[in-house]
């Protein structure tokens, strides 16, 4: 029950609730103990009792105050997945800036969100769709050079098209883009843990779109379109 789970971690929390009475953030401490009082007695500071559903909201309500300051204890005993520490992939700006050759062919030009050095590379651009709020993020769609098998000869292009979201360095610095798209991260990485493939804002309420690698480092972003 509510009551019992938070006995369990008032007992085993006593002195961090100590601790959090005689420093600055004391306020939110004693709150917390409150709420945790609450939750085990079912009673309220006035000594009125509440309902099941109140002790409860009690007890979230302390771990909500407690969670900001680090309290790893209480988010396993609850089941509760804080946010964690964002990890970025140490190619992740080269990715965002030049061709990455480590994206095999097949799925296209890996990398490159910078339009003029996706523009360097011999592509078919079939569609252009501009970004309604960002001046100079565009959605390409493209295709790619068809080869020989045998003589390694362009002979046309590959019938798949490809969608690739650049941003014009001209209206939109690398490192903007790059500080915006951690800002997203950041945004995402604040509801849990970040997935294979996530959603978050920018600081202006941009909507972005990203990935990360198996060890869950940051490997690229972009802004939807």
């Amino acid at each position: 029950s509510a009551a019992v789970r938070a006995v369990d971690i008032y007992k085993t929390s006593q002195k961090s609730f100590d601790a959090l009475k005689t420093s600055q953030k004391g306020l939110y401490g004693l709150t917390a103990t409150n709420g945790f009082s609450e939750a085990i007695t079912g009673r309220d500071m006035f000594g009125n009792k509440i309902s099941k559903e109140q002790q409860e909201a009690s007890m979230n309500a302390a771990l909500g105050m407690l969670l900001p300051f680090g309290a790893k204890g209480f988010r396993g005993k609850m089941g509760i997945t804080g946010r964690e520490k964002v990890k970025f992939s140490s190619s992740l700006e080269d990715h965002i800036r030049k061709v990455d050759p480590n994206v095999p062919r097949r799925r296209g030009i890996g990398g490159a969100h910078n339009k003029d050095e996706f523009m360097k590379n011999d592509v078919n651009i079939l569609n252009v769709k501009k970004h309604d709020a960002l001046p100079g993020v565009e959605k390409i769609t493209y295709q790619v050079p068809s080869l020989d098998a045998k003589t390694g000869q362009k002979i046309g292009w590959k019938a798949k098209p490809f969608d690739k979201t650049v941003y014009d360095p001209k209206l939109i610095s690398d490192e903007d883009f790059i500080k915006r798209g951690k800002e997203a991260v950041n945004n995402a990485s604040s509801k849990g843990v970040l997935g294979r493939e996530w959603e978050g804002y920018d600081g202006q309420g941009i909507k972005w779109r990203g990935y990360t690698d198996k060890d869950g480092a940051v490997t690229s972003f972009y802004p939807e379109l």
